[in-house]
């Protein structure tokens, strides 16, 4: 899959697909963190990240991932 952007309350994050199945989180040039989705109960995806970049950010770039994805 290709990088593709997002725009999440009008900030343009970059986001690049990695081969692990994790997700490359860029804002401009600078790297935010790498996310990847878990899922939780066979019925939701709860997306983590083991970078600075806080739980809530995650999740809702991670949605628009999945939107995205669809």
């Amino acid at each position: 899959m290709d990088a593709f952007e997002i725009n999440l309350v009008g900030n343009i994050y970059l986001i690049k697909p990695l081969e692990s199945g994790a997700f490359a989180i860029f804002e401009g040039d600078k790297l935010l963190g790498v996310i990847e989705p878990v899922t939780k109960d066979d019925t939701s995806i709860e997306w983590v990240t083991a970078d600075l970049m806080s739980v809530d950010l995650a999740q809702q770039i991670g949605e628009l991932i999945e939107e995205h994805e669809m």
